[in-house]
């Protein structure tokens, strides 16, 4: 009988496994949830596009326990990100390390975290959370895009997925609508909420309000 039994059993792998350094693993400053996504993140080519969305669907956790466990891997300098420039405004360039960055080795750019609150004194590490959780909204209400109008061509693509709709009707009744309630706009959503309503026979237009701006 062996004397000394093993609680942890590896299978010996010659390929297809991740190094990860014990000092990221050990860190208390984060949660496991932050730090199986950078596991995650570690395990991907170098080349590997970080994208927020991709990764609420590579588990069960969701959109924002996603965000909130990335949040503590830039305030605690495993992840840092930038703005996307070129072809793709708006978004994010993410940057994974698996070990904490001091500022001058991170890549050019917006630095990710201030070091010390406006007083002065040095940021805790839940300051540094709350501060990456302001840039994130002030950056979501800056970048909040406009919904997209109902354009000819989705319109002719709405009419010929729905040949049994008298659709020029329905539109003149849609537009009669939207002038009878100022705010609304002619949306791709708004209008594929009308036809569908149409095509389910819900009661006609002013007994109902689309609930899709």
């Amino acid at each position: 009988m062996n004397s000394n039994p093993k609680n942890i059993i590896r299978q010996k792998r010659k390929a297809n496994y991740t190094v990860i350094p014990n000092e990221m693993l050990n860190n208390e400053n984060l949660s496991f949830k932050a730090k199986a996504i950078l596991c995650y993140l570690l395990s991907k080519p170098d080349n590997w596009s970080v994208y927020l969305s991709q990764l609420s669907k590579a588990s069960t956790d969701g959109y924002e326990s996603v965000v909130s466990g990335m949040n503590e891997l830039i305030a605690n300098r495993y992840v840092f990100r930038k703005p996307c420039s070129g072809a793709n405004p708006g978004g994010w360039e993410y940057f994974v390390y698996d070990e904490p960055q001091a500022e001058e080795q991170l890549p050019l750019g917006e630095s990710p975290i201030r070091d010390f609150t406006e007083s002065g004194k040095p940021m805790t590490n839940k300051e540094r959370v709350n501060e990456v959780n302001k840039e994130i909204k002030t950056k979501e209400k800056t970048t909040k895009r406009k919904p997209k109008l109902a354009d000819q061509p989705f319109l002719d693509n709405l009419r010929e997925n729905n040949p049994r709709v008298d659709f020029d009707t329905e539109l003149r009744k849609m537009d009669n609508w939207l002038l009878a309630h100022q705010g609304r706009q002619r949306t791709r959503a708004f209008v594929t909420n009308w036809i569908n309503r149409v095509v389910d026979k819900l009661p006609p237009e002013d007994e109902w309000r689309p609930t899709t701006i």
